[in-house]
């Protein structure tokens, strides 16, 4: 797969590529964050694809690997954001050298 620009146009493996995605925050009613069922996940995959969407913003949660192999047999595109919680402190961007450590320590994990 290739990602590249050209100008202000997006190409995924060399076709322009519009995209109109959708905020999924990964809550399940039967477990909050985990979700229930492989099923379950092709299933929010194939209702954002039904209602037009191409992808999905993947909010503040490190989603099952499960998913993305799902996303990715459905032709849906994916963007993953590292949950970025500070303890609800108000000044998030003063961090404790402790707070960084387990930051670095979880991303490593995430990646792999």
């Amino acid at each position: 797969r290739t990602v590249s620009c050209c100008g202000d146009q997006i190409l995924l493996n060399g076709e322009q590529r519009y995209l109109r995605l959708v905020l999924d925050q990964g809550y399940y009613p039967d477990g909050l964050w985990t979700p229930p069922s492989e099923a379950q996940m092709r299933r929010d995959i194939e209702l954002a694809k039904e209602m037009g969407f191409n992808g999905a913003r993947l909010h503040q949660k490190i989603f099952e690997p499960l998913f993305f192999t799902l996303a990715d047999e459905a032709g849906f595109l994916v963007f993953a954001e590292y949950p970025d919680w500070n303890g609800g402190l108000c000044r998030r961007w003063q961090t404790s050298h402790e707070y960084r450590r387990i930051v670095q320590d979880e991303w490593k994990v995430a990646v792999e």
